[in-house]
């Protein structure tokens, strides 16, 4: 009977220690904010296209992620397009925020230019 001892406790702490199915849901990790990360890509330069399909001159920067071209937003951005224009066609890594939105209004610019919404980047630091 006394060799069973040592098995029979054994069995009655692993009962005791079971833990149950919502509590262990409480420990998985999250992702801590998914619009803010720290990624590498290319900088492109593309011409400013009116809504009527024409060229208007002039030329707006996209960061190139592997899934698309994203229209950096430079009013909201903590760097400015002087600051990336060395980097043009190359990779570079930034600490950014996809954001969705208007791309065309600032709050410190009153003039409205083009209604474009939709996913863009915001820069907060170039690395």
């Amino acid at each position: 009977m006394f060799k069973f001892a040592p098995l029979l406790l054994f069995l009655f702490t692993l009962m005791a220690c079971e833990v149950s199915k919502d509590s262990s849901n409480s420990m998985q990790k999250k992702a801590q904010d998914p619009g803010n990360f720290i990624i590498s890509g290319h900088i492109v330069e593309k011409d400013f296209v009116k809504k009527n399909g024409q060229s208007s001159g002039l030329t707006e920067l996209y960061f190139r992620a592997s899934v698309q071209d994203y229209f950096i937003k430079f009013c909201e951005s903590k760097i400015t397009k002087k600051d990336l224009e060395p980097f043009i066609d190359k990779i570079v890594t930034v600490h950014a925020e996809i954001r969705d939105g208007n791309w065309d209004i600032c709050e410190d610019d009153p003039q409205e230019m083009q209604s474009r919404i939709g996913a863009y980047l915001v820069v907060l630091e170039l690395k």
